[in-house]
């Protein structure tokens, strides 16, 4: 679910369950997962307690964000592909839908973007080695 093509078109990123729907089910439920075109492998990329669902691929193809519940609440997780390392993107953000069936998928979209207008004015969300920090600039009037 939710399927990402890597900028050279080589690999597809995508959310797969664990199992089948079922009452009281034991987390983690999802993961991401990586199918490279060229020779037919799948690779599990993340081990998320949490799950790890929705997943957005960086511009450059070098990060991926994904969904994942830490304690009662969902954020987005930033790992580097080269690296492995991850990060909190955003924490706690809107609840997850992975208990049920997910049939319109886990997640509300989201994407990487400049910026965004919101009443007149452009919101940035920028990640830095301290943390999440908001920023707001007027929109232009282009």
């Amino acid at each position: 679910m939710g399927a990402v093509v890597s900028p050279d078109g080589r690999f597809i990123y995508y959310a797969q369950r664990s199992g089948t729907f079922t009452y009281n089910a034991r987390f983690p439920l999802w993961q991401i997962y990586r199918h490279d075109r060229d020779t037919g492998d799948v690779a599990q990329i993340t081990n998320a307690q949490g799950s790890a669902m929705r997943p957005v691929l960086s511009p450059d193809g070098k990060s991926i964000v994904y969904g994942t519940r830490y304690k009662t609440e969902t954020g987005l997780r930033v790992r580097n592909l080269e690296t492995g390392t991850e990060r909190w993107l955003v924490y706690p953000i809107t609840r997850d839908d992975q208990e049920s069936r997910a049939s319109r998928d886990t997640l509300p979209g989201y994407a990487f973007t400049a910026r965004w207008p919101v009443a007149g004015r452009a919101h940035r969300r920028q990640a830095s080695a301290r943390g999440l920090r908001n920023r707001r600039a007027r929109a232009s009037s282009r």
